[in-house]
């Protein structure tokens, strides 16, 4: 206790002295303590990581304890935030927002954001383990200050704390300096010291502890909240039942990382034991998938969105890896770079590093050229996942390097093919690498029942029969693994003008001709491509949507809402006798301001974003910073987003496979919701007028109303059209009619 006795008045940082704040101060305190109770505004996900280090003596002793109170930096700082603060009708709406904000730094710090702040990196830290320990066993204490005097728009500015130490003396302390790892060590910042080890500082450090313990307990200019329940429950769910123990590091072989917590290198696969806070088990038809799949080596997961394709694929995949101690090379075909993204994520779980093989070549062909050569040497378990996109595919260099895989390695390669539909065309796998192990992956992957189209049968003679038996939207409704729902079909009306104009398009289209699999000729395809167009953006939707948002049951629940308005920048080529024309549509702007004057905080989804701007989007999603996403095509392959409640089918193709992977995609469960609601715009001509794409919009009203929990509502809307239109198909209307005696 001698240093404590002996702490100066003031302590600053400063070049070339040892006189600096963490050193001199800090540390001392931080050995002795029995309590530290500290006021702070520049408290980040920053400081965390960096105090986990100073903090190791807490662990080892019960009865010491830290108490944070802190506003997380500058609001104006975040650009979502703002949108959502000036959307606060209330005082008590501004700081429920401000809560929320708070609460993700912490979510992030801590690996309980599902979102993407759960760092691989940092979570394999000792410092990661020693937050969770000392959170969960109450060592830690942190509570948010929400400054009441300007309702939340500025900050809880308060820089002042105290130690107490086991003799009671006390240490308070006042000043500028803040616990992010930039400003203990690198900014110039000074803090004044109170001990009581001099009685002339007697009174400065009964005033500042007076002061921190009002604002501790809460007064009427300062707020203070804990933490959620919920989140405390996602930090103490990954917290060691132990203290932790800092292992030192060995060294590994060329090119692998360690993983300090499991002394297990990068790429050797680990089955996880938590997958977003719980403890992680197959599902029933995952197990029986897997069982079938590792008999036969190959096959198609035909398995409904929403129900663990991904994880299903990534744990077959280390399971062939981990049995007989073999090295495997998977190369993982995806569609979309949004998609790739997610699956680069879902491998980290499995302790798998992936070559992003998209983008520019500089960004992967120097490193899978590498890693090829390095495999040689590799002793399994070990696997090199190859994450590469369709366009990247066909281009020479990365055929270049399959080419040199398997040649090597052929009988070390799992390709696995997610989204696997788009293959169903004649001749389409050709190029596709002819290998003993096989997966494709789809939530609908054939264009007949009977499987029976060249398409069809192109893609079951590449990848193999369906991988034990095919589980749909409905089975999994029954088995809970998706989350039940409501259907609210609207009825929206062309008006004449635009019934004509489809009606003509549909005559063209009949005499376009289709090819061998069924599908439009690409003649038909462009009239195709206008008539939904016409469909997605009729003068009548915008009205009626409008009137729907101001009903009570959907303004008084925005939160986690999902706007589809199709392709809202459709770009469709034609030529005629005149050079190519470009048609560009801009309906999220219409939703987008739609949305605004009804009070929701939403963000357009699409393909232009970045990496980086979209898992931000998703985050600020999913812990209620926006209310609602505008989506264009991104979410129809594969892209997950976490807790939707509430959607909004605007625009829908004529494709089945489109509306079966939206619905599954809404009804993915989540740890706060019980129940979903999709909202579909049903387009019909004026009454009395008939027109060939009605058979379209019945066949998906049939679709996504046979499974949903109000079918009373949908029967009253397919007996209108029944009614009031010639459904001139005899399959269409049996399965109404069946659907209407249930």
């Amino acid at each position: 206790m001698e240093e404590i006795k002996n702490l100066d008045i003031k302590y600053r940082n400063q070049i070339g002295d040892n006189n600096n704040i963490a050193e001199q101060f800090l540390k001392p305190c931080l050995k002795h303590f029995s309590k530290w109770r500290r006021c702070t505004l520049g408290f980040s996900s920053s400081a965390l990581k960096t105090w986990a280090g100073n903090l190791k003596n807490i662990v080892e002793h019960k009865d010491k304890t830290i108490e944070i109170i802190c506003d997380i930096n500058s609001p104006n700082e975040d650009y979502h935030l703002m949108q959502a603060l000036e959307h606060c009708s209330t005082k008590e709406k501004k700081i429920e927002t401000l809560l929320k904000y708070q609460e993700d730094i912490i979510k992030t710090a801590f690996g309980a954001d599902k979102a993407g702040g759960d760092s691989p990196k940092f979570k394999k830290k000792y410092g990661w383990r020693l937050l969770h320990y000392l959170i969960a066993n109450e060592q830690l204490v942190i509570k948010f200050a929400i400054n009441l005097i300007s309702e939340g728009s500025n900050l809880y500015h308060e820089k002042a704390g105290y130690f107490e130490f086991p003799d009671g003396s006390k240490v308070a302390h006042e000043g500028s300096f803040n616990e992010s790892d930039s400003g203990h060590r690198w900014n110039i910042e000074s803090v004044s010291v109170f001990s009581s080890f001099r009685e002339s500082d007697a009174e400065r450090v009964q005033r500042t502890i007076d002061d921190v313990n009002e604002d501790w307990s809460g007064s009427p200019s300062v707020e203070t909240r804990t933490l959620s329940k919920k989140t405390l429950d996602i930090i103490k769910s990954n917290a060691p039942r132990k203290v932790p123990q800092r292992q030192s590091k060995r060294p590994v072989g060329d090119q692998q990382d360690f993983d300090e917590k499991k002394s297990v290198p990068l790429n050797v696969p680990l089955i996880p034991e938590m997958i977003n806070g719980k403890p992680f088990k197959l599902r029933g038809h995952q197990e029986k998938a897997y069982d079938e799949w590792r008999k036969r080596g190959d096959g198609i997961l035909w398995h409904a969105t929403g129900s663990g394709k991904t994880i299903t694929s990534l744990y077959s995949l280390s399971k062939l890896s981990l049995g007989p101690k073999q090295k495997i090379i998977a190369i993982i075909q995806i569609p979309t770079t949004p998609l790739a993204d997610q699956w680069v994520d879902q491998l980290k779980i499995f302790n798998l590093n992936a070559i992003e093989c998209y983008g520019s070549r500089d960004s992967w062909y120097s490193q899978l050229k590498e890693q090829i050569l390095f495999f040689k040497n590799r002793k399994g378990p070990y696997i090199l996942p190859i994450i590469v996109l369709d366009r990247t595919y066909s281009l020479e260099p990365f055929q270049e390097c399959l080419e040199e895989i398997l040649d090597s390695y052929r009988q070390n390669v799992f390709y696995i093919c997610d989204e696997c539909h788009r293959f169903a065309k004649k001749d389409k796998t050709e190029k596709l690498p002819n290998v003993k192990f096989k997966m494709g992956l789809s939530g609908s992957p054939f264009y007949t029942d009977n499987q029976d189209s060249p398409g069809d049968e192109e893609l079951l003679k590449y990848f193999g029969d369906i991988i034990d038996e095919k589980y749909e939207i409905t089975q999994a409704l029954t088995d809970k693994v998706l989350t039940p729902y409501d259907y609210f079909p609207i009825k929206t009306f062309l008006n004449d003008e635009e019934f004509e104009d489809i009606k003509e398009i549909e005559q063209k289209m009949g005499q376009s001709g289709s090819n061998e699999d069924g599908e439009l000729s690409e003649a038909g395809q462009i009239l195709a491509g206008k008539r939904n167009r016409i469909l997605a953006t009729t003068e009548e939707k915008l009205k009626v949507f409008k009137k729907t948002l101001e009903k009570k049951e959907i303004s008084l629940t925005k939160s986690k809402t999902l706007f589809f308005v199709g392709d809202g920048s459709t770009e469709v080529e034609f030529t005629e006798k005149e050079a190519s024309k470009t048609v560009s549509l801009r309906m999220l702007d219409s939703v987008k301001r739609i949305t605004n004057q009804k009070g929701y905080i939403s963000q357009q989804f699409t393909c232009d974003e970045t990496k980086a701007e979209r898992k931000e989007i998703i985050k600020d999603f999913s812990n209620g910073v926006l209310d609602a996403l505008i989506a264009i095509r991104v979410l129809d392959e594969g892209i997950d987003i976490p807790g939707i409640r509430t959607a909004f089918l605007l625009a829908s193709s004529a494709n089945r496979r489109q509306y079966v992977q939206r619905r599954g995609r809404i009804l993915r469960r989540a740890d706060d919701k019980n129940k979903s609601f999709i909202y579909d715009f049903i387009v019909l001509p004026p009454n009395g007028k008939n027109c060939s794409f009605v058979k379209r919009e019945v066949f998906r009203l049939l679709e996504i109303g046979k499974d949903c929990d109000n079918k009373e509502i949908v029967k009253n809307e397919m007996k209108f059209i029944l009614e009031n239109y010639d459904i001139n198909d005899d399959e269409i209307q049996k399965n109404a009619k069946d659907f209407l005696n249930k």
